[in-house]
């Protein structure tokens, strides 16, 4: 699992994730093209909003193309700007999307790509959809140490998985109730566990008193981040391509979701995380999982399932389904849910002109 969790953060270290930026380019011809590169944030479409009303007033007459790379972002922005440019090309003016050689359109960006109408990969680049998830990102220890600055850390650069946090919080909670050992882990989430406090100046706190822990304490907590970051994506796919499945086909009977395999997945790595701490305090007792520990987990991993499944059947299953007169959206969900976010891929450009994800430039 290590070997892959550093593959993992060393692809996610190679991508354009910082915050995005719109500019407004002139291209010669009096063209222009509106070009986003970076991750998608959130208030990512308020900004597109400005940027793309102020490249493009009401009276443009030429072609409006909008060039991307970005390793993608914020589910609900990046919906929120494909429909955008849906409807601003819905009319006799159509709305171009590009990604250009050298560039990227991975994850949640993909959804802006197939909002254009006209729609292009240039060979070089590259176009990853897959499935989405709230747990992937840097792991808790590498998201703190990049902000620090000068030693002291910076919040605006501060970007912890708050779900992850979330989860973790409750997991410790849950731990620590059966073995006191973990009292310390308890004290140090519980924030986290009480969702009702949790806020900015909350993960801020989190993040400074987790650089105040001894070392082993924290590579306790940067384990079980790394099993979040590993294990719910898996969860989250599983459940998003069944809900898609309820989609595409409604009286279709889809299987039921193996909760029990992620659970006894989980539950096996967060006690080997458990009992690597404990070695390191000298403690060869091993942990103690009980009960109430099972059930949390497994309420956890259900809730996961159930929000990911909402998340397709609310937002991005009725938004691709409106595309359907564009794209083969059957074989682009086969394809977003085949594999884990873990091992995305770039579709070939035989793919992309099959799909008609690409429209143009594609053998007739």
């Amino acid at each position: 699992m290590k070997r892959l969790a550093a593959a993992v953060f060393a692809l996610l270290a190679a991508l354009p994730a910082c915050a995005g930026e719109w500019k407004c380019l002139d291209v010669g011809g009096g063209a222009r093209v509106l070009a986003f590169a970076g991750a998608i944030k959130e208030g990512e479409y308020d900004r597109f909003s400005e940027a793309f009303g102020g490249c493009y007033p009401s009276n443009w007459p030429g072609l409006r193309t909008v060039d991307l790379h970005s390793g993608g972002g914020a589910v609900t922005e990046a919906l929120a700007i494909a429909r955008a440019l849906v409807a601003a090309g819905s009319g006799s003016r159509p709305v171009a999307t590009q990604v250009r050689r050298g560039k990227v359109c991975i994850s949640a960006c993909t959804f802006l790509f197939v909002g254009g109408r006209l729609r292009d990969v240039a060979a070089g680049g590259s176009f990853e959809p897959h499935g989405f998830s709230s747990f992937s990102g840097a792991r808790i220890d590498v998201a703190i140490a990049s902000a620090i600055d000068g030693g002291r850390l910076d919040p605006e650069k501060l970007d912890l998985k708050i779900p992850r946090l979330m989860l973790i919080g409750r997991w410790l909670q849950a731990l620590a109730e059966g073995d006191a050992r973990f009292a310390w882990a308890a004290d140090w989430s519980a924030a986290f566990a009480t969702p009702r406090l949790l806020n900015g100046a909350a993960v801020l706190r989190a993040a400074l008193d987790f650089v105040a822990l001894p070392a082993a304490q924290r590579g306790f907590i940067t384990n079980l981040d790394a099993i979040l970051a590993t294990a719910m994506p898996e969860l989250e796919r599983v459940a998003a391509r069944r809900a898609f499945a309820r989609l595409l086909a409604p009286d279709a009977q889809t299987p039921a979701l193996d909760e029990q395999h992620y659970f006894a997945w989980v539950t096996r790595e967060f006690a080997a995380a458990a009992t690597v701490y404990l070695r390191a305090q000298k403690d060869k007792k091993a942990p103690h999982l009980d009960e109430g520990f099972g059930a949390a987990v497994l309420a956890a991993q259900r809730e996961r399932a159930e929000s990911a499944a909402e998340t397709v059947e609310q937002r991005l299953g009725p938004y691709l389904l409106s595309r359907a007169d564009q794209i083969d959206v059957p074989g682009l969900v086969r394809l977003m849910f085949s594999t884990s976010i873990l091992y995305t891929r770039p579709l070939t450009r035989e793919e992309l002109c099959d799909l008609n994800v690409v429209n143009r430039d594609c053998a007739s």
